[in-house]
């Protein structure tokens, strides 16, 4: 038996964080606690926690900050975005752990905020990042259906479907959760 220890705590601050990323039985609130964490203000020190080798919770710290990006990406908030962006700096692009991220990051947030065209290859490679990246257990598919000159590709599991829909010439995107949309305006 493990000595858990749950905080409850929807609003934590940046020690009691930090007190969180080194003790693997502490959690944050009891379930989906890596959602507390989805916000710009929690990238610089989860990213500071993922390159820390002797922080027990490196990786998930990672993980957290690649689902949050990508959500805020697929969602096109432009403003969490930004904030995200702005959280960049040299230790985090030259970083081993960090650099793979921040390189798709770049790329993915380059694409939000000046559209332009994207090859085939492009576009998959944005679409799997967007939907699965390295952390989601998710099987991935383009499904070779266009709607409105916008490809669709689809990400799943047994319990959950989602989909994104590119468009290579302007290479802007839309998403839909669960189900395929029969037409996209923008």
């Amino acid at each position: 038996m493990t000595d858990d220890l749950i905080l409850n705590d929807v609003d934590p601050t940046p020690e009691v964080i930090h007190r969180w990323a080194y003790d693997e039985n502490l959690f944050l609130i009891e379930q989906d606690e890596d959602l507390i964490l989805h916000g710009a203000e929690y990238v610089p020190l989860l990213l500071q926690f993922a390159r820390e080798p002797d922080c027990p919770k490196n990786d998930y710290c990672l993980s957290i900050v690649y689902y949050h990006s990508q959500i805020s990406l697929l969602n096109r908030d432009r403003q969490e975005c930004d904030a995200i962006f702005n959280c960049l700096d040299s230790s985090i692009d030259s970083s081993p752990v960090t650099s793979k991220w921040v390189a798709e990051f770049r790329r993915a947030y380059q694409q939000l905020i000046h559209p332009c065209a994207l090859s085939h290859t492009d576009a998959v490679s944005l679409a799997k990042w967007l939907l699965v990246g390295d952390y989601c257990v998710r099987s991935f598919m383009e499904t070779g259906r266009i709607v409105n000159d916008f490809c669709e590709f689809k990400c799943y599991t047994q319990s959950y479907n989602g989909y994104l829909y590119i468009n290579p010439v302007t290479g802007i995107w839309q998403q839909s959760h669960h189900s395929p949309l029969q037409t996209i305006e923008l």
